[in-house]
């Protein structure tokens, strides 16, 4: 019998600009960690944040300078954040200054709203209903 191998999220890659920049902006706003921060030998670099409470699903900040033409910013799959509190996230990020898309909508299955990073990347956030 084979056993079934599991598939789970750890990374998810976005596009930015200045991997300082945007690391301070994670840091800063959501209030996540620095994971990593490597340069290698050809100059690039891997730069990852993470949730304090999550710290085996990593945001990878990538500045992209293997391609010239198109460096990605603001392309990247949408990003979903959970919270426990999506009212009380979502007032806060006000009060940081981070540009607001929708504010929290209630919703059958949860709360949920929607914000943009320093580039205009979306993510959502969301807060799972506690019904059963």
């Amino acid at each position: 019998m084979t056993q079934r191998a599991s598939i789970r999220l750890a990374q998810i890659t976005v596009h930015v600009r200045d991997c300082d920049e945007a690391c301070r902006w994670y840091v800063d706003n959501l209030g996540w960690i620095k994971r990593q921060d490597e340069t290698y030998a050809d100059g690039t670099r891997w730069v990852t944040v993470s949730a304090p409470d999550q710290p085996d699903v990593r945001l990878v900040l990538d500045k992209r300078p293997q391609f010239a033409g198109d460096n990605g910013v603001g392309k990247q799959p949408v990003l979903i954040v959970a919270t426990d509190d999506c009212v009380a996230a979502y007032e806060q990020l006000l009060a940081r200054g981070v540009r607001i898309k929708d504010p929290p909508i209630h919703e059958v299955w949860g709360t949920t709203a929607r914000f943009y990073d320093l580039y205009g990347n979306e993510i959502h956030m969301f807060q799972p209903s506690h019904r059963t």
